[in-house]
């Protein structure tokens, strides 16, 4: 039998406990995560069809201007971001990847002020 919850969690369970969420929806969120990391061993990469963790950044030039994509299946403007690999046990590494991917930018680095901690957790 497996130890619960399995040492790969660690690391997300650490950033959930010390996120003050913003407003219920927030709370309900990382409840919902809660739960579903307490209930399944494979959370990383996207094997899982139950579910995985994500990571997503917001890329701000020195000018303060956003740079979004167009997701064209969702039809939307949105940050840039994606699916963590089965190895990435934490959201700011996933993030920092799909970032430099999707945007081509090899030179980004995180905000002075944020740093790696998360400024919104939800579930999709």
């Amino acid at each position: 039998m497996a130890n619960y919850p399995p040492k790969s969690h660690a690391q997300i369970l650490t950033i959930l406990s010390e996120h003050t969420p913003e407003d219920a929806e927030e709370t309900k969120d990382v409840a919902t995560i809660l739960h579903f990391l307490e209930h399944e061993t494979s959370v990383f990469g996207k094997d899982n069809p139950r579910g995985h963790i994500t990571g997503s950044a917001l890329i701000v030039d020195p000018q303060n201007r956003l740079l979004l994509t167009f997701h064209h299946k969702l039809q939307r403007w949105l940050q840039l971001g994606g699916h963590s690999d089965p190895l990435e046990t934490n959201p700011a590494q996933t993030a920092m990847r799909e970032a430099a991917e999707e945007s081509g930018l090899l030179d980004l680095d995180f905000h002075p002020t944020f740093g790696t901690d998360p400024i919104d957790i939800d579930v999709h």
